[in-house]
């Protein structure tokens, strides 16, 4: 088995916050990914298993306890039928595009949505009024055992940004999604070899450069793009999502109190706000962004922040829906 020692985690990070880690792998496949594992488990690691890394904070000084495993490359891309299979590693934002050449428009909301498969399902991904848990069918995993099971949608316990994944020690290698309208095997060679391009799609500047309009236009041809997808990629650049390093929305929506989080956070004067080289977002009050060279501690220092002021105005404390990895 191959290891990479001494890895600078920021290379795998949205954030571009993260010290070197002394192990890394990144598995091809599900028997790599075991065998991971139980080298992991052999030696008293830690493993900490993630996908493209939009949704985490690394440490800036890992552990070296800490055995980290990339699924980025765990791409597998099945097709049989109108039933689609993809694995943990593969962007989300594939299936926006997958959907517009299948009509299937419960797919559209990914696009341009960070991240992959596997931690869209873990975290139950929401944007644009549509989210994970309404377009995966079946859900592929290794149990504690690293025995691979399947566990249909209705009893993955998904709610708003939730679910079962989130409270057992199981790993998601790939679900199974349907289509409106079958795809060519011309296209799907062409979506097989697409995947395998080598791009760092951490980084979001790479990531929009990669699944702009522009930029895949040449599989649709003739095929008009829907306005619902052409609006959402609209408001990503008017929001400067990918303008810094971030992972997105930093806190889950409290639907009790009825107002987004962004616009409670802007109502309590944090917009703008700074701690070392993190900030506020000017744009959007719920995102958190990577300016100068921010470490985990100058994000952790902003999210205790806005924790703080929204309890004292609001009476709540907000939930993070971003994941700290901390040193233990």
């Amino acid at each position: 088995m191959q290891l990479i020692f001494d890895y600078n985690l920021s290379e795998l990070s949205s954030y571009k916050i993260g010290g070197k880690a002394k192990y890394l792998f990144i598995p091809k496949n599900v028997f790599q990914l075991k065998k991971a594992i139980r080298f992991a488990k052999r030696r008293n690691l830690k493993p900490i298993c993630f996908g493209l890394g939009t949704n985490v904070v690394f440490p800036d000084q890992p552990a070296e306890n800490l055995f980290f495993i990339s699924l980025k490359e765990l791409k597998i891309f099945k097709y049989n039928k109108r039933r689609l299979f993809l694995s943990a590693g593969i962007p989300s934002s594939m299936l926006s595009i997958i959907g517009i050449l299948s009509n299937t428009s419960d797919l559209f909301f990914t696009h341009l949505l960070p991240g992959s498969i596997g931690g869209g399902i873990f975290m139950n991904a929401r944007c644009y009024d549509n989210d994970f848990c309404s377009v995966v069918k079946k859900i592929y995993y290794l149990d504690e055992n690293l025995t691979t099971k399947t566990i249909e949608r209705d009893y993955c316990k998904f709610s708003y940004k939730n679910s079962i994944f989130q409270s057992k020690n199981w790993i998601i290698i790939g679900a199974d999604f349907s289509l409106n309208e079958s795809l060519s095997k011309s296209m799907e060679k062409k979506l097989k070899n697409f995947i395998k391009i080598k791009k760092n799609l951490s980084y979001l500047n790479e990531f929009f450069d990669f699944f702009s309009l522009k930029s895949v236009s040449n599989f649709f041809n003739e095929k008009t793009i829907p306005q619902k997808v052409k609006e959402i990629e609209e408001d990503r650049i008017k929001k400067h999502h990918f303008d810094f390093p971030s992972c997105g929305s930093v806190f889950k929506n409290n639907y009790d109190i009825g107002i987004p989080m962004g616009k409670l956070i802007e109502m309590a004067g944090l917009k703008g706000i700074s701690s070392g080289g993190a900030k506020i977002s000017e744009f959007h009050g719920n995102f958190i962004i990577n300016e100068s060279l921010a470490t985990q501690e100058d994000i952790i220092n902003l999210i205790k922040i806005v924790k703080e002021k929204i309890y004292k105005t609001h009476g709540f404390t907000p939930e993070p829906e971003v994941r700290i990895i901390e040193n233990d």
